[in-house]
């Protein structure tokens, strides 16, 4: 690993040549997968010193065949700036692969504004795509993580009655990390999981002592 890493390191340092093997051999599809890794991650250290090529050559690699090849290059591109950045990692979020659209989730925050609408659309309906489905817990707490970083109280309250259930925990998630009144909403939820979750949100936050916190004790 020590090695692997010398030489990434030294390939980014000789300029232009070196950026040339990189992306040859993050590209090259008949290489084996940690050659390729190889110059991926070399190509995100690029990145991260504004080099538009690199940025280029990452967005490139996002639709590649292999699902890990895709899936570092998320995180790579976490690490980037640029409108054709955004507007990868946001199509990446429908990535066939799970593992991709998580750590598409987590980049896409990482790169857009904090109140992003659009993006803050989208990662409500990556949870409602999980909700779907047999929920993935890693991918749940990627878009927690996410909307943790960019959303607003107001959205998440705006989801509060959501049809889908994957939804409304999700809203209700961010708001425990907000520490906020809105919880209560969440009280009369048709889903007895999601009251029970409710409760347990209100009395280990900080929402305990407003008018959220009056509200479970009323339950009683």
């Amino acid at each position: 690993r020590r090695l692997r890493q010398m030489a990434q390191f030294e390939l980014v340092k000789r300029g232009a040549e070196g950026q040339a093997s990189l992306t040859d051999a993050a590209k090259d599809a008949a290489k084996k997968n940690i050659t390729r890794l190889h110059g991926v991650w070399g190509l995100g250290q690029l990145a991260r010193q504004n080099n538009t090529e690199a940025v280029a050559a990452l967005v490139d690699l996002a639709s590649d065949g292999d699902s890990e090849i895709r899936a570092n290059v998320a995180r790579a591109l976490g690490d980037a700036k640029g409108d054709a950045v955004r507007a990868r990692l946001l199509a990446m979020l429908g990535d066939e692969s799970l593992r991709v659209r998580s750590l598409a989730g987590i980049a896409l925050s990482r790169v857009v504004s904090q109140g992003d609408a659009e993006v803050i659309g989208a990662l409500y309906q990556l949870a409602a795509a999980n909700g779907s489905q047999v929920v993935d817990p890693v991918l749940r707490h990627a878009c927690l993580t996410a909307l943790d970083r960019i959303g607003s109280v107001e959205s998440a309250a705006a989801h509060a009655s959501d049809a889908q259930r994957e939804v409304r925990m999700m809203a209700m998630l961010y708001l425990r990390r907000q520490g906020s009144a809105e919880l209560s909403r969440f009280l009369n939820d048709s889903d007895p999981q999601i009251r029970i979750e409710a409760i347990r949100c209100i009395y280990d936050s900080p929402s305990v002592d407003t008018a959220a916190g009056e509200a479970i004790a009323a339950l009683a």
